[in-house]
């Protein structure tokens, strides 16, 4: 006696992979076994089969229309059937216990489950890289939120290498909820992101580049306003673990995007970064790090200073009146 029995997740890939021909080839002492998920057998091949006697018959747990399954096939002679409870063993109640409270950690720190049930865009975030991208993509949409001088018309997500090859709708969720937190009143969070986008106006579409190799992956953000403004941000992870914002239009960093900065763009001149410094030490603001990007030499610059406190407007004003300095923000991520 041959028994085929099926331990798989419905995918595109299994949907329907048990057919006429398997059947056939099962054999008349043969006997199938699905406990996996309804679907992955079709049911009238399966009943095409037993009527023929072509199979010597079916146990079924799992069926492609519940609570309705088909009624010729659970009333057929040769088939046993179950009411779906697979997951019903003391040892897969424990590990669902387990799932449960280790789910319930995550939405209570305002991260995404793994076993959504009204997130639909997303699946399983089971890869390390996928998590870290989706941790630095938030931290860019709040920082765009927060230094953005024009009302957005579009957003392009940009993925590039490794991370061109997965389903990086996490990764777009995540930059959402950033920016979104920053720029509007209402409660945002991963199921009504993209509601908010839509009210906003903002359109919002996804470009590949799996042949870039500057970095193993890298993530990089065109917005776009109504008028021909443009901005671009764009980070890297390394080792899955360590967050770097590397781009601001055409300047170019490895920052770790965290805590209190300061953002400075200035006319490449000499004497800007003394300039900055000291106005910062004499309000006993602390510099934890400093990071300058100039495009051409002579032409604009700009600089991601991190600092130890937050910044008040008037702070930010006096910062903005100093020689050939055109723009100071206060970023907190």
């Amino acid at each position: 006696v041959d028994i085929l029995t099926l331990h798989v997740p419905k995918t595109k890939e299994t949907t329907g992979m048990i057919d006429r021909e398997v059947l056939k080839a099962l054999g008349t002492k043969g006997y199938l076994v699905n406990a996996a998920r309804g679907g992955i057998v079709l049911e009238k091949d399966l009943l095409w089969a037993l009527d023929n006697k072509l199979i010597a018959g079916a146990a079924i747990d799992t069926f492609e229309t519940e609570p309705k399954p088909n009624a010729a096939l659970i009333k057929h002679d040769n088939v046993y059937c179950s009411p779906h409870i697979g997951a019903s063993t003391l040892e897969a109640q424990i590990a669902i216990g387990h799932t449960v409270a280790d789910q319930i950690g995550k939405a209570l720190e305002g991260g995404v489950v793994d076993y959504h049930v009204n997130l639909p865009e997303v699946g399983v975030i089971d890869q390390p890289i996928m998590k870290a991208y989706s941790t630095l993509a938030e931290k860019l949409g709040s920082l765009v939120g927060q230094i953005l001088d024009f009302n957005p018309q579009s957003v392009q997500f940009q993925y590039r290498g490794d991370i061109s090859e997965l389903d990086n709708s996490i990764i777009r969720l995540s930059w959402m909820k950033g920016y979104l937190n920053k720029v509007v009143d209402d409660y945002v969070s991963f199921v009504n992101v993209g509601r908010h986008m839509d009210r906003l106006g903002i359109k919002v579409d996804e470009k590949v580049d799996p042949g870039f190799s500057s970095y193993n992956s890298a993530l990089k953000i065109l917005v776009r306003g109504a008028q021909g403004q443009q901005m671009t941000v764009g980070g890297v992870v390394f080792e899955n673990r360590h967050l770097r914002l590397t781009l601001i239009n055409d300047f170019h960093f490895e920052v770790e995007p965290t805590g209190n900065m300061l953002l400075i763009a200035n006319h490449d001149r000499p004497g800007v970064i003394g300039d900055v410094g000291q106005y910062l030490a004499k309000s006993n603001v602390n510099i934890s790090g400093f990071n300058l990007s100039r495009n051409v030499k002579g032409g604009m610059a700009m600089a991601v200073v991190s600092i130890d406190q937050t910044l008040s407007p008037q702070n930010l004003k006096d910062l903005k009146s100093l020689p050939n300095v055109e723009v100071a923000k206060a970023i907190w991520i």
